[in-house]
């Protein structure tokens, strides 16, 4: 299976509070140490059948050789409630170590406003990394939670033409580049949430 462009990233959320455990290593300091012998989960809201779940082995397959450290990267089904089950396992219930992302569905974020009697979670408290297309953009927006969204893509503009891998590259967007920006927003996010442990 190929890593390519429509599989880049899908909502990768990440619960406010995100911890670092207790190895010590700061990911932003040393990602090599950080990640070295770990199991990165990514949890989704849906079944082991479907384009969320094509997406994440996708994911496993091609990115853990492109972070520091390459630790082992695994999918974890979680489906319910169009995404609402797994959203509310992240913000609740998951560990807060580092050792977890999440592929969630753009209506995670509309979900709150739209049926809040389903949801327990909040949802401008989790860090959005991105997503397949604008739809989760839009839906922060749309609920006007604020929450900055790093966006990957082609930039609004016209591009000299050039062989794909070319104009890829220009752009940051091959898979190499994609996966060194998400290791790297995920150590900063790391960073950011939680001050580092004294010991």
């Amino acid at each position: 299976m190929k890593f390519g462009m429509s599989t880049a990233l899908t909502a990768l959320a990440l619960a406010s509070g995100l911890g670092l455990g207790t190895t010590g290593a700061n990911a932003a300091d040393d990602p090599a140490a950080f990640f070295h012998g770990r199991q990165l989960t990514i949890t989704l809201g849906f079944g082991a059948g479907g384009g969320y779940a094509n997406y994440c082995r996708q994911l496993v397959a091609y990115w853990p050789k492109h972070i520091p450290g390459q630790p082992t990267v695994v999918c974890q089904y979680m489906p319910g409630g169009g995404g609402v089950k797994a959203a509310n396992y992240r913000y609740n219930v998951a560990p807060r170590d580092g050792s977890m992302l999440s592929l969630l569905s753009a209506g995670s974020a509309t979900t709150p406003v739209l049926e809040p009697e389903k949801v327990k979670y909040d949802a401008a408290k989790l860090s959005w990394l991105g997503g397949f297309g604008d739809a989760v953009a839009r839906g922060l927006r749309d609920t006007d939670t604020a929450t900055p969204v790093r966006t990957f893509g082609l930039p609004q503009r016209f591009l000299e033409h050039g062989e794909r891998g070319e104009v890829l590259a220009e752009a940051g967007l091959t898979p190499q580049q994609l996966a060194r920006a998400v290791t790297e927003a995920v150590a900063r996010l790391t960073a950011d949430l939680v001050p580092d442990r004294q010991d």
